[in-house]
């Protein structure tokens, strides 16, 4: 390779400094494509710019096939004001994320601007998904961007979403009855009875839904300002309450008494293990104690009728694992069938 000389490596090097120094960004401005560099968030935009939030029911939306019954939909209002922040900021980038605990997104999600106030009192709602990325994950609503990039001002975002409440999805059994009656009104005997079972894929813990939000901002000003400045926002709000995430599952309970916990109906078959009793219609479950107490009954058809006890370290929306019932159940007398409360899963 021929050597440089001495005379034009020195001409280079005079020349290339500025030439570098001519291509570098103002201090403070983001590369292009890049998200903008953290700084401090002026006290100003911490105190004077709030996030918001609020929810309702909305309905599912669904084409020919119907959702499963335990989702529920909601429209998440989330509100950016800004009336008394200073003037002059301009918005570079902003990203939102809303995080569940208690349950999960499901399906899709939409989201709109809301506008004025329509002729019935309503706000208009304005689609801009166009614009906006909307990335769904089970558990995590993210969107970006957040606030419309330009000067900062207050904003009303609209995301309808689909929610699946409760946890740790498990299979679980439920009872199906047969008539409990004769025609003549007489009670079926035990060992006629025939129980059927069906697998069903549950939540194990239903509770409250919320949403946590998180607001990221970056941007610049006020006035002639040239640093780029980054501040966090948060919020929360329940999507449902307790009431609202309880499933369509009823069981049959002994009410604590004498020192003794309270306990569960379950049903005992060599080959199934203990199971507990989950029944998936309330009039069924109230028939079926009418009946037990009537009969006296210890067994239904080849099932023996036993009780257990939940974890201690459980609440009344967790459904038990199959482990703690095999672990405390134990076959129940008449005298304790005949005492058995209908309970509606989940209610305190």
């Amino acid at each position: 390779m021929p050597r440089v000389k001495p005379m034009l490596a020195t001409a280079l090097a005079s020349v290339i400094p500025p030439l570098l120094t001519g291509c570098q960004l103002p201090p403070g401005t983001p590369a292009p494509g890049s998200r903008a560099a953290a700084a401090e968030c002026p006290q100003a935009l911490r105190a004077e710019v709030h996030v918001a939030a609020s929810a309702t029911a909305i309905s599912l939306a669904h084409g020919n096939s119907a959702p499963p019954a335990a989702q529920v939909a909601r429209r998440l209002m989330i509100s950016t004001s800004t009336a008394r922040a200073p003037g002059g900021l301009t918005v570079l980038e902003s990203e939102l994320s809303v995080s569940l605990v208690g349950g999960t997104f499901a399906g899709s999600a939409s989201a709109a601007v809301a506008g004025f106030p329509t002729g019935d009192g309503r706000s208009s709602l304005r689609e801009v998904s166009h614009d906006r990325a909307l990335e769904l994950i089970p558990g995590r609503l993210r969107v970006e961007p957040f606030l419309a990039p330009g000067k900062l001002r207050s904003q009303t975002l609209a995301l309808d979403v689909t929610l699946l409440p409760g946890g740790s999805p498990a299979s679980k059994l439920t009872v199906g009855l047969p008539p409990l009656w004769t025609p003549e009104r007489r009670p079926l005997p035990p060992q006629a009875l025939q129980i059927t079972l069906d697998t069903q894929r549950l939540m194990t813990v239903y509770d409250v839904v919320e949403a946590r939000i998180a607001l990221e901002v970056a941007g610049t000003g006020p006035k002639d300002a040239r640093d780029v400045w980054r501040c966090s926002y948060a919020s929360r709000v329940t999507l449902l309450d307790h009431q609202s995430v309880l499933p369509a599952l009823w069981d049959l309970h002994l009410p604590s008494r004498e020192g003794r916990p309270e306990r569960w109906l379950a049903l005992f078959a060599p080959t199934v293990g203990p199971f507990r009793a989950l029944f998936t219609d309330s009039a069924a479950v109230q028939a079926f104690a009418t009946w037990l107490r009537a009969t006296g009954a210890t067994h239904v058809g080849r099932y023996q009728l036993g009780l257990f006890e939940a974890d201690p370290g459980s609440d009344e929306s967790t459904i038990p694992a199959d482990r703690d019932i095999a672990r405390t159940f134990a076959a129940a007398s008449a005298e304790e069938l005949r005492m058995l409360d209908i309970e509606h899963l989940g209610e305190d």
